[in-house]
């Protein structure tokens, strides 16, 4: 492109346009590669969170198993001694 025409001419307007318009693509590209970025960035992140998450759910979830199993042996031996006892 040549120098820009600075008198308010039309060739000065277009000259304007053009370089806008190509600024504007640039920016468009430059948005559409940083969005790309982001979401890529954002699964890897997401599923490095599933992962460190996963197992301490698993844990948790067993542990609340064995204690419920345990409250229920104990209700269990509790109500058999009260019988006995009665």
């Amino acid at each position: 492109m040549t120098a820009a025409p600075d008198d308010g001419t039309i060739p000065s307007y277009q000259y304007a346009v053009t370089r806008l318009t190509a600024e504007n693509k640039d920016l468009r590209r430059q948005l559409a590669e940083m969005s790309a970025a982001h979401r890529v960035e954002n699964r890897k992140l997401r599923a490095q969170l599933a992962e460190g998450v996963t197992p301490e759910l698993t844990e948790l979830r067993r542990e609340t198993r064995h204690w419920r199993e345990r409250a229920i042996t104990a209700e269990g031996r509790l109500a058999s001694i009260r019988r006995s006892v009665a």
